[in-house]
């Protein structure tokens, strides 16, 4: 199954801004020019943190993550 760009989005991992994809239809990353970040799977990421909507600042964005990737390593 090909990648589908569905939009852009803040990255809960670096807090940079780049372009979400969709892989295989069930994995999310973001793009940012040469670096990806793997997000999770479809069903446990809220894309509606992510997506970037056109009235939101930076700092709303960076309070809006959907998880600290630190928080996420130890997880299981």
């Amino acid at each position: 199954m090909p990648s589908r760009a569905i939009g852009m989005g803040m990255c809960p991992r670096c807090g940079k801004p780049g372009t979400v994809v969709i892989k295989a239809g069930n994995y999310v990353y973001i793009k940012h020019g040469n670096t990806w970040h793997y997000i999770g799977t479809i069903d446990k990421v809220n894309l509606n943190k992510i997506l970037i909507k056109d009235n939101k600042t930076s700092e709303e964005l960076k309070e809006n993550n959907i998880y600290n990737h630190k928080d996420t390593k130890n997880k299981k």
